[in-house]
């Protein structure tokens, strides 16, 4: 959704009649708003299925 928001922005279909300094406020919301959602779903990209189930690994060696 922020990607989205950026480029409605930069298209300029919404906030049309800002000013430049508006325009770069809202640019940054939206890029801190990617920003947070891209780390959280990176954290969780990370995460090992198994803690979800509660079944453990056991490695055989």
């Amino acid at each position: 959704m922020p990607l989205f928001g950026l480029s409605l922005l930069d298209l300029h279909v919404i906030g049309r009649n800002w000013n430049e300094e508006k325009r770069l406020k809202v640019h940054a919301i939206f890029v801190g708003i990617f920003l947070i959602v891209a780390h959280i779903a990176m954290i969780f990209g990370m995460l090992d299925p198994s803690l979800g189930t509660g079944q453990t690994h056991h490695m055989n060696m």
